[in-house]
C-alpha cells in the first residue's frame, strides 16, 4: 500500500510545474515591496500629494507586467530549447505569461491582508507551497 503511494508521489514529483518556480522569486519580491511600502505608509504620503487609488494599483501591475513579460519571454526560450523543441514558441509563451499576470493578482490580494512585511511574505510563501502540495496530490 505504501509503496504504491510512494511510487505514485515520485512520479508526479518529476511531473511537475518547474517552468513556474523562478517567477515565485519575482512574486514574493511584489509582495513584499507593496507591505514594505504599507509598512512605511509610504502609499499615504503620496495619498496626502494627491494620488489617486488606480494609479497606485496601475504603477505595481505595469512595472510587474514588464519584469514578468521578460521573464517569461526567456523561460519560454530556455523550454523551446531545451524541453518543447517541437512546441509552438507564442503557445508556451502565452501559457507562461498569463500565469504570471495571475500572480500579480494573488500578490496584490494577499497584500490587502497584512501591514506587517515579514508576515506577509512568510504567508504567501506558505500559501503558495501549500497550493503545489495541493496540485500534486490532486494528481495522484
Amino acid at each position: 500500500m505504501w509503496n504504491s503511494f510512494f511510487k505514485k508521489i515520485t512520479n508526479n514529483l518529476n511531473n511537475l510545474n518547474k517552468p513556474v518556480l523562478p517567477l515565485i522569486v519575482v512574486f514574493l519580491r511584489m509582495s513584499s515591496s507593496i507591505l514594505t511600502e504599507k509598512e512605511n505608509k509610504i502609499r499615504e504620503g503620496m495619498k496626502i500629494m494627491g494620488m489617486q487609488d488606480a494609479s497606485f494599483y496601475l504603477s505595481w501591475i505595469s512595472w510587474y507586467m514588464i519584469i514578468y513579460t521578460i521573464v517569461s519571454i526567456l523561460v519560454t526560450l530556455i523550454l523551446i530549447g531545451s524541453v518543447y523543441k517541437n512546441s509552438n514558441f507564442l503557445l508556451i509563451f502565452i501559457w507562461h505569461w498569463l500565469f504570471s499576470m495571475t500572480l500579480i493578482a494573488q500578490s496584490l490580494f494577499i497584500t490587502a491582508f497584512f501591514t506587517n512585511a515579514k508576515l506577509g511574505n512568510i504567508v504567501s510563501m506558505v500559501r503558495k507551497i501549500i497550493r503545489e502540495f495541493y496540485d500534486l496530490l490532486v494528481k495522484l
